[in-house]
């Protein structure tokens, strides 16, 4: 809607085409649901990819963890097989 000033008073004049700026509009409508889709579906992707950094944060971290245990682990059979055998060669 236009409005025009002359001196103090204010006059309100229609638009001169009222179903373009009715079409203008839903032009601008589809266009800013179709920008809010794309923004939700990068951030739905965003988020995604973030959960699959964190599970992989984890799991790298666990085995982190668990290498030293196993390490341990395998010196110790490696020390009792060794013991073992010192004892059969001595009977």
């Amino acid at each position: 809607m236009e409005i025009f000033i002359y001196g103090d008073d204010q006059y309100m004049l229609a638009p001169p085409d009222l179903t373009a700026e009715i079409e203008r509009l839903q032009e601008e409508l589809l266009i800013e649901r179709e920008r809010n889709l794309r923004v939700f579906a990068d951030f739905r992707n965003y988020r995604r990819r973030v959960e699959h950094d964190v599970r992989m944060l984890i799991e790298v971290s666990q085995q982190g963890m668990m290498n030293p245990a196993l390490n341990i682990i395998n010196d110790l059979q490696n020390l009792c097989s060794t013991n073992n055998q010192l004892v059969i060669n001595l009977i």
